[in-house]
């Protein structure tokens, strides 16, 4: 749906939330001797989430019927994310007791009606039925057979979960949303408004458009990279593919097949560090354990991904005869020169990140005084970042945030949910049995469940589900738990590629106009190593950066090969040219076995 009508004062509330967030992340208030409890601080976000959503609903529409239902919904989540503002102490002592009384369980019934309400006119119907579902299931378990089946619960234990537990709607998800995530969502803004993101895409169309494939391949790189930063595979494929699909469709590329390029590149972005969509993030806190461990563990299979879908592109290029150059454009030396200072932020950013350790939030906030500096560098005086156009990239920052914040405050519901019934963990308990123990078969269970699990929802949703319900059945059979979260994080995205439900292939056929099944048909062929990497580095622990050297390098070396193969076998094209069925039958198997190896 779109998101409504942003009116003058929603921009000045829009504003000061960005502002809010940024100081609270940076600790200045903290630095200068205030001090906000967590929870008073997330209160405080989710109302303003809640007022500017609903707002723009109320805003866009002119039905009386429904300014009013809007309104009654905002007023409901108010009381529910002002409560802990307003009566911090009766809060607290929420937190001693471990039980909701009358009317706490009134006031997190209030909140939950309007946070499911806002998920549902956000995001559509998938979030909301899932958490109704499960939180259902919990509260009637006691009559349930199988699985589902579990002790008794009161309302009042349930609301406590949901409202004042650590696992419940203020929880972790929704606490990196308001410091890590909005901060990079800033950087983002900032970055594109300042000209960066357009000189990215020059750049990697003046590296990769003289080559064949030049303007797929330019997609691949700048796609991956935007899908890193923007955590939606569907929003980036809406953003970049608006430009990066009539070049291949220009160069000579179908339809079909340019916006399957585009789709497989975008959802890669989800799995591409340092950023990963946030997911990084959210991982890091989840398994209690260092930024930079996850980024360590998963820039390998991050790379074999996108040299399956870059080498495919090259075949099919070759194999239809499009080896001509593509349209003309600046060199590389001439674009390098006209914006080399984008690249000083970014650099900083990581350095940050990865050498220093910082916190991400802290990262973010110090690399961003050096993008809007070295933005006065560029020649086209449009780039530069003037305080209006910062202000600017602020406010757009904060409505794309939107989504992320109703997300993992919904998401919340559902941990808290889970954590309460147990039942999270008897669907991995029955997983687990249900292979009986075998490692390969319950690989393959907990793949098709994240698969159908990961249908509808957004990256970071999906990753949040696919962590409560499956990772811990592969924890449970001695997967490293990193290993086992990586290992669901593709399979869920998996979805956003593979018909029927195919969000990041909808998008791209929006654009194209093209049959979804043919262009999926095209996203799973580029995107094969989605479904053959989890398995190569649960099994070979050196594709995570784990082991010796040896063990690393042959895992690397051998994935990639193999890599190579699998892209032959599918597309039909090697290096020495077009493959029958035998032999791209046999590509295909030399590839398996050797990432197996």
């Amino acid at each position: 749906m779109p998101p409504g009508k942003k009116t003058k004062w929603l921009s000045t509330v829009a504003i000061g939330t960005t502002l809010y967030h940024l100081v609270t992340a940076s600790g200045l208030l903290t630095f200068a001797g205030f001090f906000i409890p967590a929870v008073q601080f997330r209160s405080v976000s989710l109302f303003l989430i809640l007022v500017m959503v609903y707002s723009l609903l109320i805003s866009s529409t002119s039905r009386l019927r429904k300014k009013i239902s809007y309104g009654l919904l905002l007023a409901m989540g108010s009381i529910g994310t002002l409560f802990p503002v307003l009566f911090y102490d009766r809060y607290l002592a929420y937190g001693y007791t471990g039980y909701l009384d009358s009317t706490g369980l009134v006031i997190v019934a209030l909140l939950v009606v309007s946070l499911i309400g806002a998920a549902r006119l956000r995001l559509g119907w998938p979030i909301p039925i899932i958490i109704v579902v499960i939180g259902c299931t919990i509260l009637f378990q006691q009559v349930l057979p199988g699985i589902l089946r579990g002790p008794a619960l009161s309302p009042h234990r349930f609301g406590f979960t949901v409202y004042v537990g650590s696992s419940g709607i203020f929880g972790i998800p929704f606490a990196v949303a308001t410091t890590i995530i909005i901060t990079f969502l800033v950087f983002g803004a900032v970055f594109e408004a300042s000209g960066g993101g357009k000189w990215f895409i020059d750049l990697a169309m003046a590296l990769t458009g003289r080559m064949a494939g030049g303007p797929a391949k330019a997609s691949v790189v700048a796609s991956g990279l935007f899908g890193m930063l923007t955590g939606s595979p569907s929003s980036n494929v809406a953003t970049t593919g608006v430009f990066t699909i009539p070049l291949m469709k220009k160069y000579g590329m179908s339809p079909a097949f340019s916006g399957a390029v585009e789709a497989v590149a975008s959802s890669g972005g989800m799995i591409l560090p340092p950023v990963m969509g946030a997911i990084a993030f959210v991982m890091a806190e989840w398994l209690g354990i260092g930024y930079p461990e996850v980024v360590v563990a998963a820039v390998t299979p991050a790379i074999l991904y996108y040299v399956v879908l870059f080498i495919s592109v090259d075949f099919v290029a070759r194999r239809d005869g499009l080896t001509r150059d593509a349209p003309a454009g600046e060199k590389v030396g001439a674009i390098f020169k006209n914006g080399w200072f984008y690249l000083l932020p970014i650099g900083l950013l990581v350095y940050l990140l990865l050498f220093k350790q910082l916190l991400p939030a802290w990262s973010a906030l110090g690399a961003l005084p050096v993008l809007i500096g070295v933005s006065f560098l560029s020649k086209n005086p449009g780039d530069h970042l003037s305080l209006q156009r910062v202000v600017k990239a602020f406010e757009g920052s904060c409505y794309r945030w939107l989504t992320v914040g109703i997300v993992t405050a919904s998401i919340g519901i559902l941990m808290g949910s889970l954590e309460l019934s147990g039942l999270g963990v008897r669907i991995s308990g029955f997983l687990v049995n249900l292979g009986a123990g075998n490692l390969f078969i319950t690989l393959l269970l907990v793949a098709g469940a994240s698969f159908v699990l990961g249908m509808g929802l957004d990256a970071l949703p999906a990753y949040i589900t696919l962590a409560i319900l499956t990772a811990p059945a592969l924890v449970k059979l001695g997967v490293p738990p990193v290993a086992a979260h990586l290992f669901v994080i593709y399979f869920g995205l998996a979805s956003f590629i593979t018909p029927p439900v195919c969000l990041a292939v909808y998008t791209a056929c929006s654009i194209t106009g093209e049959d979804i099944w043919k262009t999926g048909l095209h996203a799973v062929k580029l995107g094969a190593a989605i479904f053959v990497v989890p398995f190569a580095f649960i099994y070979h622990p050196g594709l995570l950066l784990q082991g010796s050297f040896f063990e690393i390098a042959k895992a690397t070396l051998t994935g990639l090969a193999g890599a190579a193969m699998i892209a032959g076998g599918l597309q039909g094209y090697f290096f020495w040219g077009k493959c029958n069925k035998t032999v791209r039958a046999f590509l295909t198997a030399a590839g398996l076995i050797l990432i197996g190896i």
